[in-house]
């Protein structure tokens, strides 16, 4: 419940307002050691894969929960001693300084940590647990508190004048358990809505790749296609290799920057494709395309499929449907193609969302310098579904309404994980500034 404003007082720091009359406001540096990170150098292999673990914003941000334990990379005794690093002891907490700043979680086991990261280790008037929940609390005013033009950055002096809110430490330690408590049960709640989501996406693949591999009777009498990730098709279907539906194919262009002139032109990027909609978002690029390139401009109906860029969870070959009339060129990261009238377009779509799904892109992914390539000649060269004309209509149709539905859910779930990821912070922030008695 609110605790009355008869025992509230100003702190004087805006970001938390008022506080109880017992609490005092104190700066970081009163409470806690803020000891920075290094790298050692990566060229020198007697550096890495040691003993001593080495947190990295990466490792922050691929983190689950409140506490971590496991770095994806390790250094050297060598290479520790090699960089200027500090070991933090364990109990302390970690905290991203740069790209993002503020992502934190509490080590369970002595490590040490790169120059993305500070380390906050508490003193005896600060419990770890507290100084978790309050820097949570504060990520908003610490990222306004970064600096830098290429990234920004949380310096040093400036985390150790931050100011925090500051009960008596046994009253610090019994926020921090109710948190724990109240703060595992949303995320309990979060995780469960996180896989509903997940199973209603699997049920959105699983219906795409039905319907462009079996069509939409149930009864048609079925012949193995001799193609592992179409399986068996309807008799009167056929395959036919990808390249066969193509009338056109051009690479993207990325132009110079804007002009102000006639030849400025939206471009979308892969960052603009909306992946489970096979469709794109706002496309805010402007890019200046000289004239001679202008056949680039994309035509409505067309597909537009990556060619570069990809990562491990998602690798590069997602493909989306052009539908709109506005003058745009899409990037050099990415090939449109038009096909010729034995396939429709948003059939073709469909279907590069299946084998995507079934993972028929990664045969035909190169990579070079980190970066995924797709062979798109490679890839095109696969083997398809082609039902009849009437029947693609047809599964356009359905899966379109279908996939409507679907969408809708997943919407209605993700709004509600919203509001309690909301919540949890809103029920951090007050606990951390005395705002409501627990």
């Amino acid at each position: 419940m609110p605790v009355s404003e008869k025992q509230l007082k100003d702190s004087g720091v805006e970001w938390i307002g008022k506080i109880p009359q017992s609490w005092n406001i104190k700066t970081l540096r009163r409470l806690a050691r803020v000891v920075n990170g290094a790298t050692p150098k990566s060229d020198v292999p007697e550096f890495w894969d040691g003993n001593i673990k080495w947190a990295t914003p990466e490792d922050l941000g691929k983190n689950e929960g409140k506490f971590i334990s496991e770095t994806r990379r390790m250094i050297t005794e060598k290479g520790f001693e090699s960089c200027g690093t500090n070991l933090l002891p364990k109990g302390s907490v970690v905290l991203s300084t740069r790209a993002p700043i503020g992502l934190c979680a509490v080590n369970t086991v002595p490590m040490c940590i790169n120059q993305g990261c500070r380390g906050v280790i508490p003193e005896k008037e600060l419990d770890t647990s507290f100084a978790y929940y309050v820097l949570i609390a504060g990520t908003k005013p610490l990222e306004a508190l970064g600096t830098g033009s290429t990234f920004t950055e949380l310096g040093r002096n400036l985390l150790l004048n931050f100011e925090l809110p500051l009960p008596e430490r046994q009253e610090q330690k019994r926020l921090a358990f109710f948190l724990d408590s109240k703060t595992s049960l949303i995320d309990r709640a979060i995780e469960e809505k996180r896989k509903l989501v997940e199973l209603l996406k699997e049920k959105r693949a699983a219906m795409i790749h039905q319907a462009v591999t079996r069509g939409l009777d149930e009864n048609a009498e079925l012949v193995d296609s001799g193609v592992e990730w179409i399986g068996k098709i309807p008799q009167s279907w056929n395959i036919s290799k990808a390249k066969t539906f193509i009338a056109a194919e051009k690479s993207g262009v990325w132009g110079d920057e804007a002009k102000g002139d006639g030849n400025d032109l939206p471009c979308l990027r892969v960052a603009d494709f909306d992946h489970d909609h096979l469709s794109f978002g706002s496309v805010e690029t402007i890019r200046n395309i000289d004239p001679k390139q202008q056949y680039r401009i994309l035509k409505d109906g067309s597909v537009l499929i990556e060619k570069s860029g990809g990562g491990e969870k998602q690798p590069v070959g997602r493909a989306i449907y052009f539908h709109s009339n506005q003058k745009m060129v899409c990037a050099n990261f990415i090939d449109s193609i038009e096909t010729n009238n034995r396939v429709m377009p948003k059939f073709f779509t469909y279907a590069l969302s299946a084998a995507y799904s079934a993972g028929l892109n990664t045969k035909a992914i190169k990579q070079s310098t980190g970066i995924q390539n797709l062979d798109t000649k490679s890839y095109f060269n696969e083997q398809f579904p082609l039902p009849p004309k009437e029947t693609q209509v047809q599964v356009i149709d359905f899966l379109d309404s279908k996939t409507s539905l679907i969408d809708q859910a997943i919407e209605q779930v993700e709004k509600s994980i919203g509001l309690l990821m909301e919540y949890r912070g809103s029920l951090i922030f007050n606990v951390v500034t005395g705002k409501i008695i627990v």
